[in-house]
């Protein structure tokens, strides 16, 4: 068992290297392999440790199910199956990544995935520090494809192929960064954990990613609110003053217009969003059940809107509207029912808790919610780093451990 124990340690940091480091491109080549991958481990999980079985009367594995079951109907009941079956990997990185989540000894590995986490954080901010200042990245240059690039320069973008994704990333490793400094058991955690934290920070802003940058702020504001400290006071202070900084220094650098005040192109990115609302719910009434299935939204997108759009805008860019698209009510439906019995069991067990188990368990929530915050802004679940990172959250939250 302790061999099998040491394969799974070197299994998750493995898992994490590679949604940390690999560009979406990649991602998509050799999601077969991966998803190969977490099947061997999780059927070796079943099989090792039965004990592990999935508890069918937990509301939360049942509402997974639920949603499961509604995403699969989605790819059988598409207008396009074709293009909605090339989705199929979305339902079984769920499951995989879930459980395999929640099968972790967090005991033993919470630590461990907040350090290991961290640094990468670091790195991934390091390369992309580089890229920002020098305006090149040799990985897109020769390497990779990138149909982004016209953000190199201007925006960071590091591994993770889009900013907005990269900030996703940032805002996925600053809730165990804080983590690892407030229950630090080390000086080194203390180092670790700070390095993380200002990696994710300044890398937030400089993804210039007006949501995560809102996000981040008003998460901090819930999860400090409560404090004794006046971290609250400070972070309020801190984001007024990069709000009048940014709209000062976008009269002189034009990059810090995405968050200048005055920047008229808010309201055209509102504007933009809001037009896709009515067609979301177009979509919707053509199967209200089982939604047009997975990737069918771009599929329809021009018989409900007829301006000449770009391939890579015909997105409700929400996920909330594309699940309610093209999974329909029970998509959608089972979704929020997975979430709320999610939170319910959650908080539930906070009142059981104490120390570090407690404060892991509160910071597992506030990572979760800024990926939720963030599904309003782009569709998440068709990046798989986003993606396999929304399912970890979600199975540490499921973990009878914590």
């Amino acid at each position: 068992m302790n061999s099998f124990s040491n394969f799974k340690e070197f299994f998750f940091y493995l898992l994490f290297f590679w949604f940390s480091f690999s560009p979406e491109y990649l991602q998509v080549k050799f999601q077969l392999y991966v998803l190969i991958i977490l099947g061997i481990n999780i059927f070796l999980e079943f099989f090792l440790f039965p004990k592990f079985g999935i508890k069918v009367k937990n509301l939360a594995n049942l509402a997974f199910w639920l949603f499961i079951f509604s995403t699969l109907l989605s790819i059988k009941y598409a207008y396009s199956k074709k293009i909605a079956g090339a989705f199929f990997y979305i339902p079984l990185f769920s499951i995989f990544v879930f459980y395999q989540a929640q099968f972790l000894n967090l005991k033993e590995y919470k630590f461990k995935t907040a350090r290991v986490l961290s640094v990468f954080a670091f790195l991934v901010f390091l390369f992309g520090l580089q890229e920002f200042l020098f305006k090149q990245n040799i990985l897109y240059k020769r390497l990779i494809p990138n149909p982004y690039l016209r953000f190199l320069g201007k925006r960071m973008i590091s591994f993770h192929y889009h900013p907005s994704v990269l900030a996703t990333y940032f805002l996925i490793v600053l809730s165990l960064a804080i983590f690892l400094i407030k229950t630090r058991k080390s000086k080194s955690d203390l180092m670790i954990g700070t390095l993380g934290i200002f990696s994710c920070l300044l890398g937030i802003l400089l993804t210039f990613t007006r949501t995560a940058f809102l996000i981040l702020f008003i998460s901090f504001f819930l999860y400090f609110l409560g404090s004794k400290r006046k971290y609250v006071l400070y972070l309020v202070l801190i984001f007024l003053l990069l709000l009048v900084s940014s709209s000062l220094l976008s009269k002189r650098y034009e990059i810090f217009s995405r968050f200048s005040l005055s920047n008229s192109y808010h309201i055209g990115s509102i504007r933009y969003r809001l037009e896709r609302i009515p067609i979301a719910i177009d979509m919707f009434e053509m199967k209200p059940l089982t939604g047009v299935g997975f990737g069918n939204f771009r599929y329809l997108f021009d018989i409900f809107y007829f301006k000449e759009t770009p391939y890579e805008f015909k997105i409700p860019d929400n996920m909330y509207l594309s699940l309610l698209s093209e999974t329909g009510i029970l998509g959608l439906g089972s979704f929020f029912l997975f979430l709320f019995s999610l939170f319910y069991s959650s908080l539930k067990k906070i009142r059981n808790l104490a120390g570090e188990d407690k404060e892991f368990l509160k910071i597992s929530i506030l990572g979760f919610c800024m990926l939720l915050l963030n599904m309003f802004s782009y569709d998440m679940f068709y990046w798989h780093m986003p993606l396999f990172f929304f399912w970890f959250y979600a199975g540490l939250l499921a973990n009878d451990e914590v």
